[in-house]
């Protein structure tokens, strides 16, 4: 395979963008709607496909389309296709907004830390901007697997792109350094880091770390 890595990592080197979702996935906090990503995926060189869905559930689809679409993704995670762990330190994600660890007590699960940072992993091998639609109160679930999701939700009331996905992949490390907790989940029956918390950015938009049992 000769892809480049930009091409590959989820070659969504061209751009992702935010859809309104029909209602298949349930919005995080009642009220607030949904919105799905659609991607522009280079699934074979030179050939490009929209997709829709969480990081996971396209590298999913690429693969049906191109079974070696899988081998170069995982030669690029396992490449370590990241920032230096440097920038992903709890001391650099410190100056970042407000960071509430237990919200929505009775709502929202806790959930294995490891499963959200592998969803990190995957945030931070992607090309592209996010887009968000307009809010307040617009969330698209970016990241799912192993009933652990990441959502991304946008506070402002006027449609907005971020820099890049690892400005969602920062926010969500930095719910992971300050809100994990080492214990035996009881329904599970085993001892882990579990993690649950919601990050607000200074800049009005907010990511989510949750257990997510919604077509997840």
């Amino acid at each position: 395979m000769t892809f480049s890595k930009i091409a590959l990592l989820l070659s969504v080197a061209v751009a992702a963008s935010a859809l309104p979702s029909p209602g298949a996935v349930t919005a995080p906090i009642e009220g607030y709607k949904v919105a799905t990503l659609s991607w522009e995926v280079e699934t074979s060189p030179g050939h490009i496909e929209i997709l829709n869905g969480t990081v996971q559930e396209v590298v999913a689809q690429a693969v049906k389309i191109n079974p070696d679409f899988e081998e170069i993704v995982a030669a690029n995670l396992n490449a370590g296709v990241s920032v230096p762990e440097e920038k992903r330190s709890e001391h650099a994600l410190s100056k970042r907004s407000e960071v509430n660890c237990w919200p929505r007590q009775g709502e929202w699960g806790v959930t294995p830390a490891k499963h959200i940072e592998d969803g990190i992993s995957y945030l931070r091998g992607i090309g592209g901007k996010p887009h968000l639609l307009p809010g307040p109160g617009y969330c698209t679930r970016v990241s799912c697997s192993h009933t652990s999701a990441i959502w991304l939700c946008n506070d402002q009331n006027y449609e907005r792109w971020l820099g890049s996905w690892n400005d969602v992949a920062n926010s969500a490390q930095h719910i992971v350094n300050t809100c994990k907790y080492w214990a035996m989940h009881g329904t599970l029956g085993y001892y882990a880091y579990f993690v649950k918390g919601q990050n607000f950015e200074a800049s009005k938009w907010n990511t989510i770390v949750r257990h997510d049992g919604n077509n997840c």
